[in-house]
């Protein structure tokens, strides 16, 4: 599986000025907002995106700026289950689908991530590919 890399060009300024003349922003729902795209001049493989983000989704990048993945719930169209296990139900698993599961490593270390929106939680799992 191979994964394609979307430099994000964030103008900050632009951000925080339509922040503060659109207070609801903040308040909104939705994760973010694709303002603009252009090709990349120095490489035509590459596409240079300008966002708009909420403060806090923005925040949740920790400072790293490099190396961002975009994606969108919208396009998750796999369907995959929770399985329950144990007294009461009380272990929960993530399944991953058999379309998903080729050329990936699984005794190897993965690193999970939670991002929580008003109304759903993503839960993003980072395994190595073979």
């Amino acid at each position: 599986m191979q994964i394609k890399y979307i430099f994000l060009k964030i103008i900050l300024d632009k951000i925080e000025d339509f922040l503060h003349l659109h207070p609801k922003i903040s308040r909104e729902k939705k994760m973010g907002k694709i303002l603009s795209t252009k090709r990349y001049s120095q490489d035509e493989r590459k596409v240079v995106v300008e966002t708009l983000l909420n403060n806090s989704e923005f925040l949740n990048l920790k400072g790293h700026l490099n190396e961002i993945h975009l994606f969108s719930d919208a396009v998750a169209e796999v369907p995959a289950r929770i399985s329950l296990r144990g007294k009461n139900e009380a272990t929960k698993y993530f399944l991953i689908p058999k379309l998903l599961r080729r050329n990936l490593k699984f005794n190897t270390k993965v690193n999970c991530q939670r991002i929580d929106s008003e109304d759903k939680a993503i839960f993003v799992y980072v395994v190595d590919n073979y």
